[in-house]
This record gives C-alpha cells, sequence and structure tokens, in this order.
C-alpha cells in the first residue's frame, strides 16, 4: 500500500504535535522525495533531484523556519563526516538537508548528525560545532512540499494549520499555491521572491 504526500505531511503534523520532532522530519523527508521526484518528473528519487528543489525552495524553508530571514541561498561552516564542504569549509543548507537530516534518519539513526534541535535560536553553530536549528524548520519544509503545484489535491484533517510570520493557513487551503506564500512574504515584508 502506497502513502500519499497528504498522508505523510498529516504525519508530520501529528508527529510535531508530540513534539516527536526527528519522527516528524523523517516523514516531511520523505514526501519531499515523493514531491520532488514527481516535480521535475523524473523516474526515481535522486540526491540531485532532492537538493535541487531544495535550492529552489530555500527561501520559502527559511522565512518559515527562522523568521524574518528571506534568503536564496544559505552557506554555513558547519563540518559533518557525510558532506563535502567547499574549501572555505563551508557547506549549504540543501546539503545539510539532504545528507544528515534525511540521508541520516532514513539510513541510519541519525545519532551522528551534529543537529540540535533548539526553540530558542533559530540558526547557529556551538562551541562544539553542532547546528542549532528551531523545530520550526521543518515547518518550512512541510510548507515547499504542500504549495508545491504538483501536490494540488493532496489533503490533510480540515482543520491543521500552518504559520508564517504573522499569517495562519489553514493547509489545504494552501496545498500548490506557492504564489500564497510568494504574496504573503511581499505584503509581509516588502520583498518580492523571483522565479527559479
Amino acid at each position: 500500500m502506497s502513502v500519499s504526500v497528504g498522508q505523510r505531511v498529516q504525519s508530520m503534523i501529528d508527529h510535531m504535535s508530540k513534539g516527536e520532532i526527528e519522527l516528524a522530519l523523517s516523514d516531511i523527508c520523505i514526501a519531499i522525495d515523493i514531491t520532488s521526484q514527481k516535480y521535475y518528473n523524473e523516474p526515481n528519487s535522486s540526491a540531485s533531484c532532492y537538493k535541487r528543489f531544495l535550492k529552489e525552495n530555500i527561501w520559502m524553508i527559511v522565512v518559515t523556519g527562522m523568521g524574518s530571514l528571506i534568503t536564496e541561498a544559505v552557506k554555513l561552516p558547519f563540518t559533518h563526516k557525510d558532506i563535502k564542504s567547499d574549501y572555505e569549509g563551508y557547506c549549504t543548507l540543501e546539503q545539510i538537508i539532504y545528507h544528515v537530516m534525511r540521508c541520516g534518519l532514513i539510513h541510519g539513526t541519525g545519532e551522528e548528525s551534529k543537529i540540535v534541535w533548539n526553540t530558542n535560536v533559530p540558526l547557529a553553530i556551538d562551541k562544539d560545532q553542532n547546528l542549532n536549528i528551531s523545530p520550526s524548520f521543518i515547518w518550512g519544509l512541510a510548507l515547499c512540499v504542500i504549495t508545491c503545484p504538483v501536490n494540488l489535491h493532496e489533503r490533510v484533517g480540515d482543520y491543521c494549520w500552518i504559520s508564517m510570520a504573522t499569517f495562519k493557513y489553514l493547509i489545504n487551503d494552501l496545498w500548490g499555491k506557492r504564489d500564497s506564500v510568494k504574496n504573503m512574504i511581499k505584503s509581509q515584508y516588502d520583498v518580492t521572491i523571483k522565479e527559479c
């Protein structure tokens, strides 16, 4: 029996409501796999397809997970055995999401992730070289899945909602509507997001 993207998002919501962050992350990582494959019309899921989807949606992930930060690229001085950093020791946020969060959880226990879920900081590297990141970041990952046009006909429970800045949306009103998020960012921050 196959599990739909909507069911994965619903499961993520249920896990987040119980504080089960790694289980929620696992569900949304799989939903990104399915969505990116369909979005690019690829026969199979792949690392390049997954990271390309994240790169195109990083602005949405970051603004949802980190408040008023609006950017189309994030590089961090984060080192991990599963990531090839650049010559300055930096790696991209999409590399961290794919190699550490997704692969670390799906192919292992995630014990050596060097990720610390911290409600007090949106994004920071601590003195032990761990990446501290807010659990709300997972909602940013969810939003790029929810608003992807290929998921237009997906559904979750009628009263499931997601918030971004001062806006609160019923998720079922957002499926496939990326422009709604762009309009929200324009009205809230007076920033126009260009199409990738």
